[in-house]
């Protein structure tokens, strides 16, 4: 299933107390293995990035999400896949 999603900007000098980096933070409590692929439907470009988003229309609860470059710096929605999506507050 697909979520409709923001980006969160201004996220980039917060850094996950107790691991080494957003991508460590989002395997550790995912509990999977980080994907190849930018998870944003339709997108092929590498998942370079543990992008912070919001769904649109939901509450302000921030996840983090595998993404490319590209969707990390779209202003406008899209949409991700929802099991790869992790809560961070």
């Amino acid at each position: 299933m697909f979520i409709e999603v923001k980006n969160i900007h201004g996220t980039s000098d917060n850094k996950p107390t107790g691991y080494s980096s957003w991508k460590d933070y989002w395997e550790a409590k995912s509990g999977k293995s980080w994907p190849t692929y930018c998870c944003a439907r339709g997108c092929y470009e590498r998942a370079s990035l543990a992008g912070h988003v919001k769904k649109v229309g939901g509450t302000n609860e921030w996840y983090l999400v595998p993404i490319c470059y590209s969707h990390n710096n779209r202003d406008t929605s899209y949409y991700v896949e929802e099991s790869m999506m992790v809560k961070v507050n």
